[in-house]
């Protein structure tokens, strides 16, 4: 069971490691992105304001 957490985790990081590249670009526009998922599932991304 906990193997399949971790493939999980690893999974997850992955898609979000991949959506915050495409949101900051290659040149690492964004110093931070905070990602809040809710109980219902929705997603919710936050960057900071300075960058931009």
């Amino acid at each position: 069971m906990e193997e399949s957490i971790r493939d999980q985790n690893d999974s997850l990081q992955g898609v979000l490691k991949t959506i915050a590249d495409s949101l900051c670009g290659i040149e690492k526009r964004c110093s931070e992105l905070v990602f809040i998922l809710d109980k219902d599932g929705d997603i919710a991304i936050l960057r900071n304001p300075d960058d931009f």
